[in-house]
């Protein structure tokens, strides 16, 4: 049997094919929000920039104008402990692990959305075994009321974007996932400076209780000294026991310390992805640390870097597409629709030209009356996107007072620095002068035991002046939103790969 030409539906299905619907668009059209126009974030002059060359071991560390910035820039520490940290803990945190899953959520969302362009088909197989009533006609030609019932079909559909519904759903899609993406950075850049910082206060940490344990050991020692005076009638017996109290003062603060010191190495192992009892105590020395520079930047040039300002601005996008879908779907929808298709009593008879049904339609609907609800979703959606605004607009307050206050904190705390380095080494004199006047009996061992004793302390200021000034590096570098190169603004912070 030759089979028939279906010229009507072949001619239908071509024009729909080829008819594409290019569409306008509706709602408001992106652009960027806009940012504060200032020039300069602190409210006081920061000291010049230069690169020259350091002077003094105290006054190494320089105010900078970055023009970028390493990706790696916690290898400006020069610590190979520090690199292998946050090297470690960007392939096996959690927290990255979580955002980079997160991310890949959005992208699969926005690939999904794009489907929405193509036509949907979709092909069904229904075998029915019914059975007509005998006072009811057959719906087949033999009058059958007992029989099976075999129909192959596919459909296709597909929805015009006459207005851009389906495009700005998708803008709004790609807008998230990039905001998911500045995401990402962000907690590798906040990975990499916590576990930075934290290595760094570890290092500090240790060194403290080192002097609080000398501390305790010169505290203990005047007091058997001052139990000799006692007996001998040299001094009172309130003075041994306000130097009972200073014992017990040191000890405290060893324990302390300690405590601190356990807490520090738990936490950098959380951090790191470790288990605590997997990290082993780290060899790091304050001492072998390099001090880098203050790098600083245009306002204008730091909020293109920062992640957590693009992760705003993206989502102010995405909210401006959703107000265009809201607006489009309040207008007409027109959609097409295709089926084909065989029916027979026998599947081998389903292919054959008698069975064959086909049907092309359109549709197009117009909202009339629904209560209400698009309008107030268009409001919704309106007051949506001034909210992504307005938080937006926070952010940008937020990161230029991080950069206020990280360059801040680097200043004053390079003048704390340079005034402990100062008294300890004034102290370390005093020290030296003591222990030669001992050798010639001019002062007592208690006199040189209380010496040493102020200049522990004067170490102890020292050490954490330095941990103050190395750790507000990081924070710097993080108000500046990592690593960076030139001017293209975009991050360059990457984690190695799984």
């Amino acid at each position: 049997m030759r089979r028939p030409c279906h010229n009507g539906f072949h001619s239908g299905v071509l024009a729909w094919t080829l008819l594409a619907s290019s569409g306008c668009a509706v709602g408001p059209a992106y652009s960027p929000p806009q940012t504060p126009p200032v020039a300069q974030v602190t409210a006081s002059a920061l000291p010049p920039a230069t690169n020259g060359a350091p002077g003094e071991t105290d006054r190494a560390q320089q105010f900078v104008d970055a023009q970028s910035m390493p990706a790696k820039w916690w290898q400006s520490f020069g610590s190979p402990e520090i690199d292998g940290l946050v090297e470690h803990a960007l392939q096996k945190s959690p927290t990255i692990a979580s955002a980079q899953a997160a991310l890949r959520q959005a992208e699969e969302s926005a690939l999904a959305q794009r489907g929405a362009f193509w036509p949907s088909v979709q092909a069904d197989y229904a075998p029915v075994r019914a059975r007509s009533a005998q006072v009811l006609s057959s719906p087949l030609n033999s009058g059958a009321s007992l029989y099976t019932l075999q129909t192959g079909q596919l459909s296709v559909g597909y929805v015009f974007d006459l207005f851009g519904a389906n495009q700005r759903s998708v803008e709004s899609l790609d807008a998230q996932r990039e905001s998911q993406r500045w995401q990402l950075e962000a907690a590798k850049l906040s990975l990499a400076a916590n576990v930075a910082t934290a290595a760094l206060q570890w290092a500090s940490l240790r060194e403290q209780f080192e002097v609080t344990e000398q501390l305790q050991s010169l505290a203990q020692d005047q007091l058997e000294l001052m139990g000799i005076q006692r007996r001998l009638g040299e001094i009172p017996g309130a003075t041994v026991v306000a130097q009972e109290a200073l014992v017990a003062q040191a000890q405290a603060a060893s324990a302390s310390i300690a405590k601190a010191l356990a807490q520090q190495h738990d936490g950098l192992a959380m951090l790191t992805g470790y288990v605590p009892s997997q990290l082993e105590p780290l060899k790091l020395r304050l001492a072998d640390l390099h001090l880098p520079d203050v790098p600083t930047g245009l306002p204008a040039r730091i909020l293109r870097q920062r992640p957590d300002v693009r992760a705003a601005e993206s989502t102010v996008r995405a909210a401006n597409a959703q107000v265009g879908v809201a607006v489009a779907n309040m207008l007409p929808q027109l959609s097409l629709n295709a089926n084909y298709g065989t029916s027979a009593v026998a599947f081998s008879q389903l292919f054959s030209a008698a069975g064959v049904f086909w049907a092309l339609g359109a549709n197009l609907a117009q909202p009339v009356f629904d209560g209400g609800t698009l309008l107030h979703r268009k409001r919704a959606s309106e007051a949506q996107l001034e909210q992504s605004l307005a938080q937006y607009q926070g952010t940008v307050l937020i990161a230029l007072q991080n950069y206020a206050d990280s360059l801040e904190a680097a200043r004053h705390d390079a003048d704390q620095a340079v005034a402990t380095l100062r008294q300890e080494q004034r102290s370390r004199a005093a020290l030296d002068i003591a222990r030669r006047q001992l050798e010639i009996g001019d002062v007592s061992r208690l006199t040189l035991l209380n010496t040493e004793s102020g200049y522990l302390q004067s170490a102890l200021s020292r050490i954490q002046s330095q941990t103050n000034r190395l750790v507000d590096v990081c924070a710097v570098y993080v108000a500046l939103g990592g690593g960076w190169q030139g001017e293209a603004g975009e991050s360059t912070l990457r984690s190695p790969p799984d």
